[in-house]
């Protein structure tokens, strides 16, 4: 059975240092390092790797809005975001995309606003304290 990835795009794979304007619009540069690891796990024949992203969700509920925007171009953008900073088609071809509300299932997820649990549950103050990696 292979290891199941499933990684969060913004914020992980995209920087997301600009505010949210579109779901199509995909404007900052990657995390550095994101690129280069996530075609070394896409290329990984024991490793399954899936992008998921709020992104592709949070648009709003209105059923004109999804018929406006179908899955297709969306995975599209995010293919294409990839491509455009130097993921190769093969390694792009390793990603699947999960473009549905919710997360996938997986073994690891990785998410910059995950909270590791442990065995012991977090205070409401300790909960407030948290703040994502890339933000002061």
């Amino acid at each position: 059975m292979k290891l199941t990835i499933a990684c969060d795009f913004d914020g992980v794979v995209h920087s997301y240092t600009s505010p949210w304007t579109k779901v199509l619009d995909i404007n900052d540069p990657p995390v550095p390092g994101a690129i280069e690891w996530l075609t070394a796990v896409a290329l990984d024949p024991e490793i399954r790797v899936i992008i998921h992203s709020c992104r592709f969700a949070m648009e709003p509920e209105a059923a004109w809005y999804w018929e406006a925007t179908p899955l297709r171009p969306r995975i599209r953008a995010l293919q294409d975001w990839l491509h455009h900073h130097g993921m190769t088609a093969k390694a792009i071809a390793g990603v699947e995309v999960w473009a549905y509300r919710g997360k996938p299932h997986a073994t690891v997820y990785l998410d910059d606003r995950g909270f590791r649990f442990e065995g012991d549950f977090p205070s409401p103050e300790a909960l407030r304290a948290l703040k994502q990696w890339n933000k002061p």
